[in-house]
């Protein structure tokens, strides 16, 4: 075998024991990132029982302040998304880039919302 087969032989078989260290790393990664995703999925539901038995624990007047609670919260964390999203877009321009939170444009690509 010459010199420069031997060499392309050995480039080869280093490059498929790096290819197969990386699919097993991904593999190991894929079932981490499920096992993860299984884990979220669990503390949810936990937390989803906890809170119908905690507002089961309620009465109706003191459910619907609980509700108006939680929609003026989400209410006010949803207002300031958008200003968020604004002031990125408004940095975006100053700098010449185009503008990425297209949730804030209009269909001409102008923001929506006056600043």
């Amino acid at each position: 075998m010459s010199d420069a087969l031997e060499k392309l032989q050995h480039k080869l078989e280093t490059a498929q024991c790096a290819l197969a260290e990386a699919e097993a790393r991904c593999v190991r990664q894929e079932a981490e990132h499920q096992a993860s995703i299984k884990q979220a999925e669990h503390t949810r539901k936990q937390i989803e029982q906890a809170h119908q038995g905690w507002m089961s624990a309620l009465d109706p007047a003191e459910q619907f302040e609980e509700l108006h609670r939680w929609h003026d919260v989400t209410l006010g964390r949803e207002e300031h998304i958008l200003e968020l999203r604004q002031e990125v877009n408004e940095l975006l321009g100053q700098t010449g880039q185009q503008l990425r939170v297209t949730s804030v444009l209009n269909f001409n690509g102008q923001s929506r919302y006056k600043s």
